[in-house]
């Protein structure tokens, strides 16, 4: 391929409960078979909400409140640390940009938000109440994380190295 592009996939890669070490084991994984599909000059377009701010532990429940808030609706998911994502793209990428994006993502669960609110009778009788309430605080208590920037919303293009770098 020239380029490929995941969003909101990161998250899904490693598991909560992981240490650091297998964590970016993990990220190594994806990284090298991205590099694999590309082109030699191919792209990769990388975007995940990261959780730079929380504490970096194995124990599972002990990333902060929203962390542990997300992994009751996720129970699946992890947002990286920065550190992360670099010691996983290495040898295989080059960083072109980086972004932190965290203003845009508390805008846009503000609007979720919003409408959600709007239709929650609806929202509750597709899903159930219950749902419906889990997901507006998950939103409320986002939106409050990405303004106070104990969460990011990080935006990478990356260029695939031509060769490895060992």
């Amino acid at each position: 391929y020239d380029a490929i592009v995941s969003f909101g996939a990161f998250e899904h890669f490693a598991r909560d409960g992981t240490t650091g070490p297998q964590r970016i084991a993990a990220y190594r994984r994806f990284f090298a078979t991205c590099w694999r599909w590309l082109t030699p000059d191919g792209r990769l377009g990388l975007e995940t909400i990261a959780h730079d701010d929380a504490p970096d532990t194995d124990a599972p429940l002990g990333r902060g409140p929203l962390g542990d808030f997300v992994l009751q609706l996720y129970p699946e998911s992890l947002c990286p640390h920065l550190g992360e994502i670099v010691l996983g793209l290495e040898p295989w990428f080059e960083l072109e940009v980086l972004r932190s994006d965290a203003d845009d993502f508390a805008r846009t669960c503000r609007a979720w938000l919003v409408r959600l609110r709007a239709h929650q009778d609806e929202a509750a009788a597709f899903v159930g109440a219950e749902v419906a309430g889990n997901f507006r605080r998950y939103l409320a208590a986002s939106e409050l994380q990405f303004r106070t920037r104990s969460i990011t919303n990080y935006r990478l293009v990356l260029r695939r190295r031509p060769r490895l770098r060992h």
